[in-house]
């Protein structure tokens, strides 16, 4: 039985207050579009939102796939070198692309920036200072929330008051944000996760309690402070032990299946490699089933894979709107120092590092710095030897 079969088999015990699932595909998918009687009875909050509406970033950052994915992509954009290239001139210390807002370090604004083309699609930033030229020197990440456009092109509001529009950059990721076309997944992933801790807090399934007395004996009917009382503790009960008691007036009847039966480890598995494939990114990124494992020799290849097809979209965003006319001049570009970050394990830049200096392309203190992280060794040569 799949989990979808199980979800609608959950539901229908309900009975009347349900209404048909709908036939879309998959199972997973199938949690959003439950109703609040059925998402109760399988120990879900009633409220997950209507399908297709936009999830909040809390609530898809209480994704555990999602919090990995989102730490990958925007980590890794925030650790990597920005480099201004001018012809053969290539120049990393450039306050734009060093630091570009003083008060914070270059990874917190790039991982910022990363976060709000993920989540949203948008990101935006504000001129600090400019140098002599007219071209920024530093930036701000500004969050999206405290950024309006009014009317008029040139009326753009922060925290709502007007600001110079020249010195307010957008930034646009190549979709309209995860949290928009994903939300539906990351809502069923998250009313997993929810699930679970509901099981968690209450082992016990969703079931009632009733009067088994005929509605034509002369009975008192309790009054609602005594039911809650009774309910209030039967929870507590429920959460010493599982055995319960019960005497001849109270019926006890369960409405949903137990976190066994409900499979919950493997829906949220699936639940996980959907929202891998919604950033992008292999499924063994977010611990989820892979058909392949990694190992210590396709480290490498894995890196690279991260760089150049999940992380590549913000990355090229990033550089080519800093590369933009009103950013940088015209003979002036910004990119990415990508090599760093996939030259694999030690033994592998070792090797690089004596091929650049073998070939004449580096010199032994470019290649400290560039392969090892080192600064130069004054006891070492800093260009080629001849071998004798």
């Amino acid at each position: 039985m799949t989990i979808r079969d199980r979800l609608a088999s959950a539901a229908s015990v309900v009975r009347a207050s349900l209404q048909p699932l709908p036939a879309t595909q998959g199972d997973v998918a199938q949690v959003a579009d439950l109703t609040p009687d059925a998402r109760l009875a399988l120990g879900l909050p009633a409220d997950l939102g209507a399908t297709g509406a936009p999830i909040t970033r809390r609530e898809a950052m209480r994704v555990p796939a999602f919090a990995r994915g989102r730490q990958t992509i925007c980590g890794t954009v925030g650790m990597l070198n920005l480099v201004r290239v001018r012809g053969d001139e290539r120049d990393a210390d450039h306050p734009l692309v060093s630091q570009p807002d003083p008060r914070c370090t270059r990874q917190h604004t790039w991982t910022w920036l990363t976060d709000d083309l993920l989540c949203r699609g948008i990101a935006w930033a504000r001129v600090l200072d400019r140098d002599a030229t007219g071209y920024p020197t530093h930036l701000e990440r500004v969050a999206g929330h405290r950024v309006s456009i009014g009317d008029q092109p040139d009326a753009v509001y922060i925290d709502g008051r007007r600001v110079d529009a020249e010195d307010v950059k957008r930034f646009d990721a190549p979709h309209e944000g995860v949290l928009a076309f994903g939300a539906d997944v990351l809502r069923a992933a998250l009313a997993l996760e929810l699930a679970v801790g509901r099981y968690a807090d209450n082992p016990t399934p969703t079931s009632i309690l009733y009067d088994k007395r005929p509605i034509e004996a002369d009975v008192t009917e309790l009054d609602p402070a005594a039911r809650d009382d009774l309910l209030k503790r039967w929870r507590e009960g429920n959460r010493r032990d599982p055995v319960r008691w019960l005497n001849r007036m109270v019926g006890h009847e369960r409405l949903s299946y137990t976190p066994t039966e409900l499979d919950l480890t493997a829906a949220r598995q699936q639940a996980a490699v959907q929202v891998a494939r919604l950033l992008n990114m292999p499924s063994r990124q977010v611990n989820a089933p892979s058909e392949t494992g990694m190992t210590y020799q396709n480290v490498s290849a894995d890196r690279l894979e991260v760089i150049e097809v999940t992380c590549a979209p913000y990355l090229v965003a990033i550089e080519q709107r800093l590369s933009m006319p009103d950013m940088t001049p015209r003979t002036t570009t910004v990119t990415w120092d990508r090599a760093a970050y996939v030259v694999g394990t030690p033994a592998d830049r070792l090797t690089n590092a004596a091929a650049a200096v073998a070939a004449g392309l580096m010199s032994v203190t470019e290649a400290r710095r560039h392969y090892l992280g080192l600064g130069p060794a004054d006891d070492l040569p800093t260009t080629p030897q001849e071998q004798p």
